[in-house]
Order: C-alpha cells, then structure tokens, then sequence
C-alpha cells in the first residue's frame, strides 16, 4: 500500500475541561482543597478589612453626630461680658421721703429739753415739735405723728444714748415736761421719711466722736454706693 494510499492521522482533541492544559477549571479540579483556601484567603481578607474600615467610618459619623446634637455650644450671656460697675455718684439711690409714709410703728420714748438741735437751728416747740434719734433708725428729716396725743415731731436732734436703740427722745419744754411725760410706749404714724443722704452729710464731719461712728457705719451699709465726699452730692 503506497504511502497516498493510507488513512490520514485523526487527531484527537481532549475534551474541555480534560487533559493537562484542559484551562483554570481543569487545573483547579485536581489542586488539593488547602490549596485552594490558600488561594482565596487574600480575597477573604480584603473584604473583611474593607467591611471593618467602613463599619469605623459610619460609627465616627454617627458618634460626631450625636454629640453635635446633645451638647450645643454654650455663647457666653451679655452680661457675663460685661464689667461690674463700681459706685458712682450716679448709681447712689436717691432718698424716698414716701418710703414708710402710713406705717405705724411702736416704739419707746423720752423725753428732754434743751435750746439747739444738732444741724445748728433752735429746738421747735407748737404743731411741729423737735425729736431726736439715733439717725440710722429713723434718719434726719423723719415727721410722724404720735396716736395717742395727736402732736407732730420731725427728727432733727440725736442723741447719745439714743445710738443703737429705736428710742426716740421728745423735746419739752424745761424739766416740768420732761418728768410730766417720763418713759412712755406709744404708736406713731410715718408722715415723711428721713434723708440717711443729708444724715451722712451732717455726721461725716464728726465721725471723732466715739457715739456718732456707729450711726456713720449703719447709714454706709444701708446706702451702698454713697461715696467717701458728702459735699459734693446736691440735696434736693
């Protein structure tokens, strides 16, 4: 048989998916299955990373979030920014004559006789009758009247043992007044209250006697802001 003569070689191709470059699946079929954890495990562990990076993300977000909204930034008040005045002439209040005008109160008294109050004038006697007190109790200018006998007296005497009581001592005319009225309780009636201004103007310049410098102290704590030179406040 001549060599035209002879059958042509078939040439077997291996199925797909077979033989030893049968492609990746042919391969993988034969791997052992460590093999092919080993291979997936890089994938495996970007995915977890990428999942936990953005886990920490939205966390931080939400975390920012919430306490933007539960603490609000706190703006300082106006007030706080501004300073505290100090005392000025302007701040001093100014005295209220109306201030007990109506109130009754009760109160011990004396009585006494003399010539001249203590702002430099002549005792008072007839519908308006001289009195004396300790001026940080009922200051300088205080007018009441007393119920039981109807007479008027305006505060414009102290005396010294009047300091640090509500005692107020009643002008009279010569001894036979003073031992006719003795020591008596009655109820006054406030008709216009006193200056403690104008009594801190008239006892500042004797603050060297030992019975004024309590009166001076009292008058000061209950006028906070009354400065140190009297002369310069006008009186209405």
């Amino acid at each position: 048989m001549g060599e035209e003569d002879r059958p042509a070689p078939v040439l077997k191709t291996p199925p797909p998916g077979g033989g030893e470059s049968g492609g990746l699946t042919a391969g993988k079929a034969g791997w052992h299955p460590c093999t092919l954890a080993a291979m997936k495990l890089p994938s495996l562990i970007f995915l977890l990373a990428a999942l936990f990076l953005t886990g920490c993300a939205h966390t931080r977000g939400s975390v920012s979030s919430a306490k933007a909204t539960a603490a609000p930034a706190k703006t300082p008040s106006p007030a706080a920014k501004q300073p505290k005045k100090s005392p000025s002439y302007a701040t001093v209040v100014p005295d209220d004559p109306g201030r007990f005008k109506g109130q009754a109160f009760r109160v011990r008294t004396t009585a006494y006789t003399g010539t001249r109050n203590a702002v430099g004038g002549r005792l008072q006697y007839g519908a308006v009758t001289s009195a004396a007190s300790d001026w940080s109790h009922f200051p300088l200018g205080t007018k009441f009247r007393i119920r039981e006998t109807g007479k008027v007296y305006l505060i414009d005497d102290y005396g010294s043992a009047l300091v640090g009581t509500h005692t107020i001592d009643l002008a009279q005319r010569g001894e036979r007044g003073v031992n006719a009225w003795g020591v008596r309780w009655v109820n006054i009636d406030i008709l216009e209250w006193g200056s403690p201004r104008r009594s801190l103007e008239v006892l500042a310049p004797r603050k060297g006697y030992r019975h004024i410098r309590p009166m001076i102290a009292a008058l000061r704590t209950q006028s906070e802001g009354v400065p140190a030179r009297f002369h310069r406040i006008r009186i209405r």
